[in-house]
């Protein structure tokens, strides 16, 4: 399946963004609530569906996890940004390849995990506790933001 034509073609399909050129009006606010009920639909149509999976998913009891990446790859660093603004679309904070429909991960994605794991010294000091002379998990930040 090439998410990239999943979600960027068919999510989209049948909602009319004309609602966006009018000005506020009754028949914009009759609208919008249409399109949001549609999207409600389609969200509740993708978490009804499964994918095949050939390994069993260990629940998450720890802050990371591991990815492994096969040809063509994942892309980090680069985007577009997909939200059209309709209540209750799905926000992803990434995006897929139009060629391969793989995954790309935006490069504010991994700053903001980056971000979030540093507000736990502990964690980072046992980390990177053969790279960091000092204790000073505060100036590290600094350095890297």
């Amino acid at each position: 399946m090439n998410l990239h034509k999943f979600y960027y073609k068919d999510y989209f399909m049948d909602i009319d963004f004309g609602y966006l050129l009018e000005k506020e009006s009754k028949a914009s606010k009759e609208m919008i609530q249409k399109m949001q009920k549609r999207i409600e639909e389609k969200n509740a149509n993708i978490q009804k569906a499964s994918l095949h999976t050939t390994i069993e998913k260990p629940a998450l009891s720890n802050k990371d996890f591991q990815l492994k990446v096969s040809y063509p790859g994942l892309v980090t660093g680069i985007g577009i940004s997909h939200e059209t603004g309709i209540e209750g679309e799905f926000k992803l904070g990434v995006h897929f390849d139009y060629t391969y429909g793989m995954p790309v991960v935006y490069g504010s994605s991994v700053k903001g995990v980056l971000r979030n794991a540093f507000s736990d010294s502990e964690y980072i000091l046992s980390l990177l506790a053969k790279i960091i002379e000092k204790d000073n998990v505060k100036a590290l930040m600094k350095d890297i933001f």
